[in-house]
C-alpha cells in the first residue's frame, strides 16, 4: 500500500510506524490525502473515503520522543534497565493518540527500567501518569491538594483517569467534537 500525504510525502505499509495515523487506512492499491479544514481525508483505489479528526498539536511530537525512547540501548539508565519495547511503544502511541482529541497539554514521555512507557502530565495541584509495561497498562494519580494518591490497571481506574485528565483541558479541539 503507498500513500500521499501532505507536502508529497509518499508511505508505504513497511515504514507505517513513523506515522501510524496511516495504518488504520485499508489495504488498497492507492491512496491519496488530502487535508481540509479539520479533517484529513483519505480517499483509497476503490474510492472509499475515510475521514480522520484532527488530533492535539502535540501528538506528532509526542510520536518523536516514544521514537526517542525506542531507539535507546539497553542499560539506557546506567543501572541496566531494559531495552524499550516496541509494544509498549505502540501502546502508549494508541493511547496517546485516543486522548489528543482534548485539549490537554503534551505529557512528558519517559522510558522505564523494566522496558516500557510512561506519560505524564503534572501541575501544581496534581500528577497523573500512564505506564505501559508488558502489555499492562497502569494508571497512577496524586492529588496533591486533597493528599490523595490512587494507582491500578487502567480497565479498572478509566473514570477515574478520565477525571484526573479532564481537570488539564480545556475544550475539545475544533473539529474533534
Amino acid at each position: 500500500m503507498s500513500l500521499l500525504l501532505e507536502r508529497g510525502q509518499e508511505f508505504t505499509s513497511s515504514n507505517a510506524l513513523t506515522r501510524p495515523t496511516v495504518a488504520i487506512a485499508r489495504e488498497t492499491r492507492r491512496t491519496d490525502a488530502t487535508l481540509t479544514g479539520s479533517e484529513l481525508s483519505l480517499v483509497s483505489g476503490s474510492g472509499d473515503i475515510v475521514s480522520l479528526q484532527r488530533s492535539a498539536p502535540w501528538l506528532s511530537p509526542a510520536f518523536d520522543d516514544l521514537l526517542r525512547w525506542i531507539d535507546q540501548p539497553e542499560g539506557w539508565d546506567s543501572y541496566g534497565a531494559s531495552r524499550i519495547s516496541p509494544g509498549s511503544v505502540r501502546l502508549a502511541y494508541r493511547i496517546l493518540e485516543a486522548i489528543s482529541q482534548f485539549d490537554i497539554p503534551r505529557p512528558l514521555v519517559a522510558g522505564t527500567p523494566d522496558g516500557g512507557i510512561a506519560c505524564e502530565w503534572v501541575d501544581r495541584e496534581l500528577s497523573v501518569q500512564v505506564t505501559v509495561e508488558r502489555g499492562d497498562v497502569d494508571v497512577f494519580i496524586w492529588d496533591k491538594r486533597r493528599g490523595e494518591e490512587s494507582e491500578g490497571p487502567l480497565a479498572s481506574m478509566v473514570d477515574e483517569f478520565s477525571r484526573a485528565l479532564s481537570r488539564f483541558a480545556g475544550p475539545p479541539i475544533r473539529g474533534a467534537e
